[in-house]
């Protein structure tokens, strides 16, 4: 913690001489959730598709919990860029989770990299983002960090390899956009779990209104022949006037479920999203289902989340949520069920 701290300070007192020769940013995100989860039933899930047994955000007890949360929003960093001359810049950038609600800033591992970037593309080296994640995924989720997020909940996958964590150790490159097309992939060489070889990455095209695209990641452990996961999904975005429709479909291959074989899983998310002035109305769903290889029954599940945000100015906004979210013969047990509600309200700010 000591550690962390003396590093962060750090970062805040080099931005200012480090201006001097570069573009320096310290910039961060606060957010504080009053929430309350009642969890009717907690039975363990797949993992994948919906986050296991009775955990929910950052309340981990079952049955009604008011809890002032922050949600893994919080983060600070330090991130910029030198121009190198002919076109060619170098980028860095190292960024902490840190939560709001505890003050606790050593809440779990971001970004952090060093690059270049040029007429060619971008190369990054470090913790990085994960193509699959990025691509739809988390950016098409305005309540993604609140209690009414998709991911965890049955809305979008979970997991480094779905829509949570980031690939260290890893190597990207991300194309320039042409012809309104552009790709991303990110690979792991090396891991400290034994990931070897693990990559995730995108094809994407659009316009300014809209855009299409296809994703991939891949979990390779290479200490075990029987802990691989796939992910793959497509979707897209259209915008016109004030409404935007977005939406992907997913579809998983899982060796670390019960009995290790090929689960298969499926999980559809849809949303609308209204802008009026300050106020953007959000109404989003998803739907899924594992098909577990060593058991007779397939999990399913449903969710569907509401929200209003209502943005002051670029850096302060106001958000209510509501979530629901069912799972039926959940891991492949039948009868067993995973059911919560959620309803917060919050506030965020961006520095």
């Amino acid at each position: 913690m000591n550690k962390k701290l003396i590093a962060m300070a750090v970062a805040a007192g080099l931005a200012a001489p480090l201006a001097a020769h570069a573009e320096a940013t310290v910039y961060g995100q606060l957010q504080i959730e009053l929430q309350n989860i009642d969890v009717k039933n907690s039975a363990a899930t797949d993992g994948i598709v919906v986050n296991p047994g009775s955990y929910v955000g950052q309340v981990t007890q079952p049955g009604g919990n008011t809890a002032i949360a922050d949600n893994k929003r919080g983060r600070l960093g330090v991130k910029g860029s030198e121009d190198l001359g002919d076109g060619l810049k170098a980028i860095y950038k190292f960024e902490w989770q840190v939560n709001t609600a505890n003050a606790n800033v050593d809440d779990g591992d971001r970004e952090s990299y060093v690059g270049l970037s040029g007429n060619w593309g971008t190369f990054m080296a470090g913790a990085l983002k994960s193509p699959y994640k990025y691509t739809g995924g988390v950016t098409y989720d305005p309540l993604v960090t609140t209690a009414g997020e998709a991911r965890r909940y049955g809305g979008m996958t979970t997991g480094t390899f779905g829509h949570n964590g980031f690939f260290t150790n890893a190597v990207g490159y991300m194309t320039p956009k042409i012809g309104g097309f552009s790709a991303w992939v990110g690979y792991v060489p090396d891991n400290t779990d034994g990931a070897n070889g693990s990559n995730s990455w995108d094809i994407k095209y659009g316009a300014k209104n809209w855009e299409v695209f296809i994703a991939q990641a891949n979990y390779l452990d290479s200490t075990t022949d029987n802990s691989n996961f796939t992910a793959n999904k497509a979707g897209g975005k259209v915008t016109f006037g004030m409404f935007t429709i977005l939406g992907q479909y997913e579809m998983t291959t899982d060796q670390t479920g019960p009995g290790g074989g090929d689960d298969k899983g499926t999980l559809g998310f849809l949303g609308l999203q209204a802008k009026l002035g300050k106020n953007m109305l959000v109404a989003q769903g998803g739907s899924g289902k594992v098909d577990f290889d060593a058991t007779t029954v397939d999990q399913s599940n449903t969710y569907y989340a509401l929200g209003w945000i209502y943005k002051f100015t670029k850096q302060t906004r106001a958000f209510v949520t509501y979530r629901s979210t069912d799972v039926s013969d959940a891991d492949g047990t039948s009868g067993a069920k995973n059911e919560s509600t959620a309803a917060s309200a919050g506030m965020r700010i961006d520095f």
